[in-house]
């Protein structure tokens, strides 16, 4: 916008503020003073911010379930796991969002669950979508490895699913605990790992 018709911002590599020295003195410039610079600057990251919402929104939500293919072998495991841990009464999911977009979450209501409850500190658009169609989905944003966070939440369930999160948690048994006391019957657990590593 203002790069092309200020000739000391017609580099666009640029991006910081510039002081307008030349404001008044060079009839290009249609910056008159700072406030028009960073008046621009605002409009422009206002225009960034609103296309970087529209290409989420029209984001197809298979790019956000790109690793969440039934053929899979893992995710056949971890629905083996779900499958013997039903029927139970409610369920709580622990990152569940990066990846499969909250699909092992929506799976525990056929498998009859009333209430389910993710937890993550990360929602997608079409996450939003399936809570507005399922009122018996839950969603807790915040951090399950922080102990403040986990204690606010006073409720226990049946059933507890934590799949592939442990690996990018630092401490790794404090995180363990803080999941388990959410959890009074059953826990269903899978970290596939890399065959090098030991964990």
């Amino acid at each position: 916008m203002w790069a092309k018709s200020c000739p000391q911002r017609a580099n666009r590599r640029v991006r910081r503020i510039h002081s307008c020295r030349h404001a008044g003195k060079k009839p290009g410039c249609p910056n008159r003073h700072l406030t028009g610079c960073i008046l621009s600057i605002a409009v422009q990251r206002d225009i960034i911010r609103n296309a970087l919402e529209q290409i989420l929104k029209n984001t197809s939500s298979r790019w956000f379930m790109r690793y969440f293919d039934e053929r899979d072998p893992v995710v056949r495991l971890k629905i083996n796991l779900m499958e013997r841990a039903f029927p139970a009464r409610d369920a709580i999911v622990f990152g569940d969002m990066y990846g499969v977009e909250g699909a092992y979450t929506e799976r525990c209501l056929s498998y009859g669950a009333e209430r389910v409850v993710l937890i993550d500190a990360f929602e997608t658009p079409g996450w939003l979508e399936t809570r507005k169609a399922h009122p018996r989905l839950d969603f807790y944003k915040g951090d399950f490895s922080d102990p403040f966070f986990m204690h606010s939440i006073r409720q226990s369930f049946s059933v507890g699913i934590a799949y592939d999160i442990l690996l990018h948690q630092a401490p790794v048994i404090s995180t363990l605990h803080l999941l388990l006391e959410k959890v009074r019957d059953k826990f269903c657990f899978a970290q596939p790992m890399i065959k090098e590593q030991k964990f």
